[in-house]
């Protein structure tokens, strides 16, 4: 695997502040999904198989940004503690990507 590119590590990096503005409560999910998508279709160099996997994970916090948002309600406790799960999973894949 070829080593990631800088513009690659910046976009990483964004990733992984927006996901940790989140776990502190500094940043809604709608925020989150959206800067998270936005990123990741800015990554260019990393393996097609780790962008599959965070964007598996990535999928399920925008179902669930998308179905409170369409019933304009909070999350439930269990909603935001599986949320905070996946974004949990999500950091560990980013820290997975940059250590290579």
């Amino acid at each position: 695997m070829n080593p990631i590119t800088d513009y690659d590590l910046r976009q990483l990096d964004r990733m992984t502040k927006i996901i940790d503005a989140f776990l502190v409560d500094e940043v809604s999910l709608h925020d989150l999904v959206a800067t998270l998508s936005f990123l990741l279709d800015h990554v260019q160099d990393v393996s097609l198989n780790w962008k599959s996997i965070f964007q598996d994970e990535w999928m399920l916090l925008e179902i669930i940004n998308a179905d409170v948002s369409e019933q304009r309600r909070k999350l439930t406790n269990d909603e935001r503690q599986y949320v905070l799960e996946k974004a949990k999973n999500l950091s560990f894949l980013l820290q997975e990507v940059t250590r290579q």
